[in-house]
Order: C-alpha cells, then sequence, then structure tokens
C-alpha cells in the first residue's frame, strides 16, 4: 500500500514539469532594426527586471545585460503584449516616450504601441537626435506625442 502512494507522488511530480501550448507562446520580440523597421504590439503590462532577470544571453552564449544605461541603474524595462510576447525597452528615450503617451492615455493595458528605429544611436552625428518614433493607436491611427505640448501629432 505505502509503495502505491510514492508512486502516486512520483507521478504528481513528474506532471507538475509538464509544459503546455500556453507556456511555449511566449517569444521576445526583437528591438527593431535600424532604417524604418517596426514592432507594433498591444501591451500587457510593464515590469522593472532586476538581478538575473535583467540579463540575457544570445543566441550564441554570451551573456549581455538588458539594464538601461547610466550611472547606478541596474534594471531593464520589459513589455509584455496580449500575445505573450516580451520587448525590452533599448534605452531611455523609448521609456520615456512610452511613459508619456501611457499618462497621456492614463493607462498601460490595453494600449496598442508601434515602435519604429529611425536612426543608430552608435553614430555620432545622431546622438542628440530622435533615434526611435513611438506612437499608440489613438483616433484610428497610429501616433506620436508632441515632447513640448504632450498633444498627438498627425
Amino acid at each position: 500500500m505505502e509503495e502505491i502512494q510514492m508512486e502516486n507522488e512520483t507521478f504528481e511530480q513528474e506532471k507538475s514539469d509538464v509544459l503546455t501550448l500556453e507556456d511555449l507562446t511566449s517569444g521576445f520580440i526583437g528591438n527593431p532594426k535600424v532604417g524604418g523597421d517596426a514592432v507594433a504590439f498591444t501591451v500587457k503590462n510593464v515590469k522593472k527586471l532586476r538581478g538575473d532577470d535583467a540579463k540575457g544571453t544570445t543566441k550564441e552564449g554570451k551573456s549581455f545585460s538588458k539594464t538601461l544605461s547610466g550611472d547606478n541603474v541596474d534594471y531593464a524595462i520589459e513589455v509584455t503584449t496580449t500575445s505573450g510576447d516580451r520587448y525590452t525597452v533599448p534605452g531611455w528615450e523609448v521609456y520615456g516616450k512610452l511613459k508619456s503617451i501611457f499618462s497621456k492615455i492614463n493607462a498601460i493595458e490595453g494600449v496598442k504601441l508601434k515602435i519604429t528605429h529611425l536612426l543608430d544611436g552608435m553614430k555620432a552625428e545622431n546622438k542628440k537626435l530622435d533615434k526611435y518614433k513611438v506612437e499608440a493607436f489613438v483616433d484610428g491611427a497610429f501616433k506620436a506625442l508632441d515632447r513640448k505640448t504632450k498633444e498627438w501629432l498627425n
């Protein structure tokens, strides 16, 4: 009798490690490539990642940091989409624009976004220019916010 109970416990343990299709649907959205490429998605939530969660590994096995740049910044920002994909915010410019959009709309969950990578931020001539266009779907179209007026641009 005791032996049968132990077999059942072992079976339950093995069963708890089984993945479902839902477990496998989560993926990563890569940063859009320079030159006008864009990613579009609907936001489920935004998370602050710390410690090991703020580290990534390339396909070649090389580790890298996902954290936002700057002194004493030990966290990364990750957006989870309604489809379960995850997008790591590439820098302060995008993070700031996202915060402004979420504040303007007064929501995070359900906001439809499109992020376009306009310029290579590593080039000296682009350092002071906007490298990303971040737009929200409002009034039937994707629109960005004006930095000064905080009004939607057409």
